[in-house]
């Protein structure tokens, strides 16, 4: 059976929804996205989307930016000290890969 490719993120972290919105998160950091955005990116559905921005924006995360008609957008917190350490979490994971390849 043909193994599916994740990444090194999910393969440490695990697969749950939660943990591939916190990637997509990181890796869009800097720009401002919809649920929609985060639901697609992050490949699942738009309840549970919804359901983990608001856990993510209770701790301070995520922030609203924007309102454009009936689509509200967010952005990764990095002022905030949990995201910083999700962010120290993530490089950490991708520079120790990179030291084991060379």
């Amino acid at each position: 059976m043909k193994q599916r490719n994740i990444s090194l993120f999910k393969e440490v972290m695990g697969t749950s929804p939660s943990v591939k919105v916190l990637e997509f998160l990181i890796e869009w950091n800097g720009f401002d996205i919809t649920i929609t955005d985060i639901a697609r990116g992050a490949s699942i559905g738009r309840a549970n989307a919804y359901e983990i921005v608001n856990t993510l924006k209770s701790k301070g995360i995520l922030k609203q930016t924007r309102t454009i008609g009936t689509s509200t957008f967010y952005i990764f917190n990095k002022e905030n000290e949990i995201s910083k350490k999700l962010i120290d979490l993530f490089n950490s994971i991708l520079k120790k890969n990179l030291e084991k390849e060379n």
